[in-house]
């Protein structure tokens, strides 16, 4: 499993969209936690770069693949609307 870890990962629309759905402001949650020092990264935190990885396969059988349709416009995979 992986995060977001640094600016500009994350697609832009995707992030307005949340915003808008959330009443985020950005720019005031940014400057709320700008004296937040961002701590080193743990050597052992990026194996999936640079250490051995396994991949364990789902016990329930179910297959993963991509999405049979486009993601409605205003919308994200876990919308209820």
């Amino acid at each position: 499993m992986m995060g977001f870890t640094a600016d500009g990962q994350a697609d832009p629309a995707m992030q307005q969209q949340r915003n808008q759905r959330l009443g985020i402001v950005k720019s005031v949650i940014k400057a709320q936690r700008a004296d937040i020092q961002i701590p080193k990264a743990d050597p052992g935190a990026d194996g999936w770069q640079h250490g051995k990885t396994i991949q364990i396969n789902d016990p329930t059988g179910h297959l993963h693949g991509p999405a049979t349709s486009p993601t409605p416009q205003n919308t994200n995979s876990r919308s209820t609307q």
